[in-house]
């Protein structure tokens, strides 16, 4: 049986996905549009892009088990918070992306922006994903953090 906060964790998904999915719609029409080919060379925010969706993709699989919680949270509002952190760097890095190409019209923007959305598509909360974020009982290590010594 799926608990509220799980379904929960789908509907973000969803609408996380669903905001850069449509926004790329938008921008391969108005994109082209915004390109003045006389203007400043704006290439730079096209490696700019890359280099932030390579880094947010990894910060989502480290940063959100490293993150102290508040003591007494319900596991799976720590899997829940941890799961829309993740996604939330990802959809960061595949916006930013999406906004270099419609400056650029470079392709290594378009790489960025997938690369995020690959990363978004990765934090789907199935069964596997939404056990790695549960918390782990302390001394047992595993997904949910390091194992911690007892005085």
């Amino acid at each position: 049986m799926t608990s509220d906060v799980r379904r929960n964790a789908y509907v973000i998904w969803g609408a996380l996905l669903a905001g850069p999915l449509v926004f790329a719609v938008i921008a391969s029409q108005v994109g082209p549009g915004l390109r003045d080919p006389e203007g400043p060379p704006l290439e730079i925010l096209a490696h700019l892009s890359l280099a932030f969706a390579a880094a947010s993709v990894l910060a989502s699989r480290v940063l959100p088990r490293l993150l102290r919680l508040p003591p007494g949270l319900p596991p799976e509002q720590v899997a829940l918070t941890r799961n829309v952190i993740a996604l939330a760097l990802c959809e960061g890095s595949a916006l930013f992306g999406l906004v270099a190409w419609m400056v650029t019209g470079s392709e290594w923007a378009l790489v960025a922006a997938a690369m995020g959305i690959a990363g978004i598509v990765s934090c789907f909360p199935g069964d596997a994903r939404w056990r790695s974020l549960l918390p782990q009982e302390p001394g047992r290590g595993g997904p949910g953090g390091p194992p911690r010594m007892v005085r």
